[in-house]
């Protein structure tokens, strides 16, 4: 996760500004940490560079989809079919690949997150997935 996301998230409960304290960092990369709410107080971590803003309640669902695509994220999550470009480009029309460039995108229902990456391969600035 990079610093300057932090300003445009916010908490999921009260929809406050978040906090950023960091346990570890490469580079500009933060590996560890969490996102403070500024009014809840709510804490979500940082886990492998990867924000987890949940509400509570949503842990065990995250814990259920994520046992739900094990099986695509580990045989195919690499993978990206010989037409899915054409096929992206033919779903996102009238954008073309160069429209992402330097855009952030929120990619809902990502499943392995084939799509995600051809975004980020684009060029967007940012890519966040929401499983």
């Amino acid at each position: 996760m990079k610093k300057e996301i932090v300003e445009i998230l916010c908490c999921p409960s009260c929809y406050s500004s978040l906090n950023l304290q960091i346990d570890e960092q490469r580079n500009e990369e933060i590996i560890r940490g969490h996102l403070i709410c500024e009014t809840c107080h709510v804490k979500y971590p940082i886990i492998n560079s990867i924000p987890r803003i949940l509400p509570a309640k949503m842990h065990y669902i995250e814990k259920k989809t994520c046992d739900s695509f094990d099986f695509a994220w580990k045989h195919y999550g690499r993978q990206l079919s010989d037409n899915l470009n054409s096929e992206f480009l033919s779903l996102v029309r009238p954008w073309e690949a160069s429209d992402f460039k330097d855009k952030v995108v929120l990619d809902v229902g990502c499943g392995a997150g084939r799509l995600s990456c051809l975004a980020a391969s684009y060029g967007a600035k940012h890519v966040f997935q929401l499983i």
